[in-house]
Formats: structure tokens, sequence, C-alpha cells
């Protein structure tokens, strides 16, 4: 084999080592030690994850931003119907349109894998 058909070696930085932070951002600081020094309870975000299903059932187990966000999600939906009486109506219509658009493509998906 001739020495012009070796591929080239990739550099260094690409194969020993840690990985690289590419972005160059500032790590966060740990807190952890301060919390544990002061005494106070460990935040549920901070704390590492257990193994228990109930920490995987809730998203926002971990990140209580999750739980507000969708507290203030239902809470515009709920006002909207409320408020504005043809808003129900238009959700009604558009969860009826999404189950009809999603019906359509799982049968275009299923037509185009088994097309001749």
């Amino acid at each position: 084999m001739s020495r012009d058909r070796i591929p080239p070696k990739l550099p260094p930085d690409y194969t020993e080592g840690p990985p690289r932070d590419i972005w160059n951002r500032e790590k966060p600081p740990d807190l952890e030690p301060e919390i544990q020094r002061k005494g106070l309870p460990m935040p549920i975000w901070l704390k590492p994850p257990t193994g228990d299903i109930t920490e995987q059932a809730l998203p926002f187990s971990r990140n209580p931003m999750y739980l507000l966000i969708a507290v203030l999600l239902l809470g515009a939906v709920v006002a909207l119907v409320v408020f504005v009486p043809w808003a129900l109506i238009l959700l009604v219509g558009i969860i009826v349109g999404a189950f009809f658009v999603s019906m359509i493509a799982f049968f275009l998906q299923l037509a185009w894998e088994h097309r001749p």
C-alpha cells in the first residue's frame, strides 16, 4: 500500500484527553458544599437522582420551572375559554383538526412504507 493512501491522523485534541468546552462557557458554581456547610436542606433539583421511578415520571421534580410553565399555560387556556365564548369552539376545532392531520400523516407514512 502506498504512503499517500494512509488516512491522515486526527489532531491530538480530537482524540486524546478529556472533551474540551468548545463554547468556553463559564461553569456554574458548585453550590452543594456551601449548602451543606450552612446546614440548609438541599433543593430537589440539586440532589443527585436516586433512581426512584417517581423522579422520572415528573419532569418538574428536578426543575420547578416546568411546573410553573405548565400551570401558566393551563391558566391561560382556562381563562380564554371562560372569558371568550367562541374560544372553546376554536379549541375543540384545533384538537379535532390535529387528530385528522395526524391520522392522514399516519396513513400516508404507512402507504409510503408499503409502496410496491
